[in-house]
């Protein structure tokens, strides 16, 4: 079988104002932050993911689908946050995820239902059905499946403070990676410990490097054990 590729598109970049009302919240630290935690999720189950922007670049709408289309990806997933009203606080919250036209049968339509599947599963509170349409440039220029997930309304005070928060994040991040693997037809076991180094990273949000330097220390095994096991 060949190895599935899933494109990330971390949405907007630096420069993006979109944020809560108060000032602590930033969608573009979210989506980055986000897709770093989802990456190992996936990587651990034998998919290949691309990244279409770093920390600090910030892609123009149609670069993003071109980066899709290059690498022949099997699902592009672009993440952000919804916002409503006119620039205060307001009362919509939720998870929505957005494709490009209706079709139940269609395989954008499958995926976004698989992501919102496991959302529900996991407690997140879904905006209406989950699932809604929007000729977005990343939707409709994407050769790929393609989802826009809103993950929560930065305008809504309960939505925003969740968004802030790593475990909720980590929440999210497996949710995203589980429907996506729902709908890749790839099992979420792996390996004989079962990804245990991408679930440590990616339930604490530790990078790279700290991760090599944990494995390094004489007892390292033993301790992501109980990192991956701690409540």
């Amino acid at each position: 079988m060949q190895q599935p590729i899933v494109c990330l598109d971390p949405g907007h970049g630096p420069g993006t104002v979109n944020g809560s009302p108060d000032g602590l919240y930033k969608e573009r630290e979210f989506a980055w932050d986000l897709s770093q935690r989802i990456r190992p999720l996936l990587e651990a189950r034998g998919i290949r993911v691309a990244v279409t922007r770093s920390e600090h670049t910030k892609p123009g709408l149609a670069e993003r689908a071109q980066c899709s289309n290059r690498i022949g990806a099997d699902l592009f997933l672009s993440l952000h946050t919804n916002a409503a009203g006119n620039g205060g606080w307001y009362s919509a919250r939720g998870f929505l995820a957005y494709t490009g036209a209706p079709g139940a049968e269609a395989g954008r339509n499958r995926a976004a239902a698989a992501i919102r599947d496991r959302m529900r599963a996991a407690g997140v509170v879904i905006h209406g059905s989950g699932l809604a349409h929007n000729g977005y440039t990343v939707l409709v220029k994407t050769e790929a499946p393609a989802v826009l997930l809103e993950y929560g309304f930065h305008t809504s005070r309960e939505d925003a403070a969740l968004l802030k928060d790593g475990a909720y994040r980590n929440k999210l991040a497996e949710a995203t990676a589980r429907g996506a693997c729902d709908f890749l037809g790839v099992p979420w076991e792996s390996g004989p410990d079962g990804g245990l180094r991408e679930r440590v990273q990616a339930r604490f949000g530790l990078s790279a490097a700290t991760m090599d330097y944990l494995e390094a220390y004489p007892y390292g095994g033993d301790l992501l054990d109980k990192l991956a096991r701690a409540e």
